[in-house]
């Protein structure tokens, strides 16, 4: 239940109606035209009220590499962010992302880790200890096993921990953020990204930016909040994974103000001693493939009813849709209206403009 005596933030919630209210506010919150900053910092500045912590942040994340694309910061130290990265995507530690993303709970907090792994912790130890860090709770936005956000909250050392009824409420109330998050992204309609040439930034050995190209100068700037971590992040994973081509995804997709999305992927430079250690991070219009399926995602189209669009909007005849997936026309007809009445469209090529549109090339 926490510690015990001095209790900077009162008494456990238990029931309490600050929970409902708040729950109340952030699916109004949800529900209004916001983008997923000013989504995260109005529900998060709410949140508060019911769930005292300190310091934290809210960052909405590419789904297929759990990679930052914004950070709704609340007093949170600029070293601590730097921190946070390298240990999330380096080192070994207890209640990371990936793996927070496929459990059961969407909350968990340093309190209730294992006893071992906690004492254990690079986390706990390198940043928490010295920044005076007492709890920390993890809160992953995530619908249909598809996570699309994270908070993470701080209380000082000598205030109690994240009691049950907190992270209970915790975990109530990321659905309704979640909700809230995919409606937003799902919501802003993109127009194309004007890219003449493909932007590149040049990071040194301890990933501090040495050059950037115009044109990435000019992208980086319309990304909301602090592309520096998101560029910083993606060159750590790039480095974690040592370049390697079967080491999974090393790239972010991050959506523009004004809704189209781009992809910056990492490599690891080649040549002589100072330049092995040098990271390139190449910014791009996202490919096609790539914004038409983060589209359905966002739409809640399920994973058979995005194999059928993703088909139809190939202009692949319905017949052959049918025998590709191996089921009947019968069936196949059921998903297009599913996917019709989701995506609020009629007809094959009102889908093919709204999931793709001009976006891409």
């Amino acid at each position: 239940m926490g510690k015990r005596g001095a209790d900077p933030y009162g008494q456990p919630m238990g029931i309490d109606t600050r929970a409902a209210l708040t729950r109340e506010a952030v699916d109004r919150l949800s529900r209004a035209d916001l983008s997923p900053q000013e989504l995260l910092h109005e529900a998060a500045t709410r949140i508060r009220r019911a769930v005292a912590f300190d310091f934290g942040a809210w960052v909405t994340l590419d789904p297929d590499t759990l990679l930052p694309t914004c950070n709704v910061r609340f007093a949170k130290p600029d070293n601590l962010i730097e921190g946070f990265w390298d240990n999330e995507l380096l080192t070994p530690d207890v209640h990371k992302f990936s793996e927070l993303a496929s459990r059961r709970s969407p909350v968990a907090t340093m309190a209730t880790a294992d006893p071992e792994a906690r004492d254990k912790s690079t986390r706990r130890k390198l940043i928490h200890e010295r920044l005076g860090v007492g709890d920390e709770a993890r809160v992953m936005l995530r619908l249909d096993r598809t996570t699309w956000g994270a908070g993470c909250l701080y209380r000082d050392g000598g205030a109690r921990d994240f009691d049950e009824h907190e992270r209970q409420f915790l975990g109530e109330v990321s659905i309704d953020l979640a909700q809230g998050l995919r409606r937003s992204l799902a919501g802003r309609r993109g127009t194309a990204v004007p890219i003449e040439t493909v932007g590149v930034v040049t990071l040194d050995h301890e990933l501090n930016v040495l050059s950037s190209t115009a044109e990435a100068s000019r992208m980086l700037a319309q990304m909301p909040d602090d592309a520096r971590t998101t560029v910083r992040a993606v060159a750590i994973r790039t480095r974690a994974s040592g370049g390697g081509a079967d080491d999974g995804p090393r790239h972010v997709r991050v959506q523009l103000d004004d809704g189209s999305w781009i992809r910056l992927q990492a490599e690891q430079l080649k040549g002589d001693a100072d330049e092995q250690h040098r990271v390139a991070v190449i910014i791009d219009r996202a490919p096609r493939t790539d914004v038409v399926s983060l589209t359905l995602r966002l739409h809640g189209i399920s994973r058979r009813e995005r194999e059928v669009a993703q088909l139809l909007v190939t202009g692949m005849p319905t017949d052959a849709i049918a025998a590709r997936l191996q089921i009947s026309r019968h069936t196949l007809r059921d998903h297009v209206k599913a996917i019709f009445a989701k995506l609020g469209v009629s007809s094959r090529s009102e889908l093919t403009a709204r999931i793709a549109g001009d976006n891409v090339a």
